[in-house]
């Protein structure tokens, strides 16, 4: 009975970790990424946003001058561990969070089309080559009298986003460990109450077949 039963029971133990920890390692960290990927953006849409209908457009007016317009996005990027731009609706980089703005120097983004991201609000890449580590690219459009002047984006690394998934990632391994060790106990217990009983019953009838009737 012990031949048959028991390394069944126990291959089941080492069949179940397996496949939980081959689930985290691929469902799970997708799944979490992704979430973490769309909350993150969100997060940075609704920032974005505020940027484009209170300080672009007081920029635009003429109400802020470009010092302080520059002051604030510097100020605001440092809250969200990223970079902001203002871009020209043709590519131009008017202002950059990470530097002081050159008037008589604009770059200009090779190749720009704001139609590449679709009906997105937000993509994930190098931003038309502009940087070398892979960032989360956030945007909203800046509209004077519902007329676009440009667009405010925010570009975050994505290894941060990564760094957070991890820690997900972690617990869910954490989790998968107690369980793991949960069923450990259960098969210690089923071993205990049930097949070693059935294993001293086994011998005994093999006694009792054999004739010796004084077994218990």
């Amino acid at each position: 009975m012990k031949k048959t039963i028991y390394p069944k029971l126990f291959a089941g133990y080492l069949l179940f970790g397996i496949l939980g920890f081959t689930v985290i390692s691929t469902i799970t960290y997708h799944l979490s990424y992704r979430y973490t990927q769309d909350r993150e953006a969100s997060d940075l849409y609704k920032e974005a946003n505020l940027i484009a209908s209170d300080y672009a457009s007081s920029y635009y007016g003429n109400t802020v001058t470009l010092t302080e317009f520059e002051e604030r996005l510097e100020a605001l990027s440092h809250y969200l561990s990223a970079q902001i731009w203002i871009i020209g609706a043709n590519g131009d980089i008017l202002v950059n969070s990470s530097q002081k703005a050159d008037l008589s120097n604009i770059e200009t983004i090779e190749g720009f089309n704001i139609t590449d991201f679709g009906s997105d609000y937000y993509q994930t890449g190098h931003f038309y080559g502009r940087f070398r580590e892979e960032r989360l690219s956030v945007y909203a459009p800046i509209s004077i009298d519902y007329k676009v002047k440009g667009y405010v984006f925010i570009h975050k690394p994505t290894n941060s986003i990564i760094t957070f998934n991890n820690g997900l990632l972690y617990i869910s391994y954490f989790t998968l460990a107690i369980l793991i060790l949960c069923a450990f106990v259960l098969l210690a217990i089923f071993t205990w109450t049930i097949i070693l009983p059935i294993k001293k019953i086994t011998k005994a009838a093999g006694e009792y077949a054999s004739g010796t009737l004084t077994t218990r």
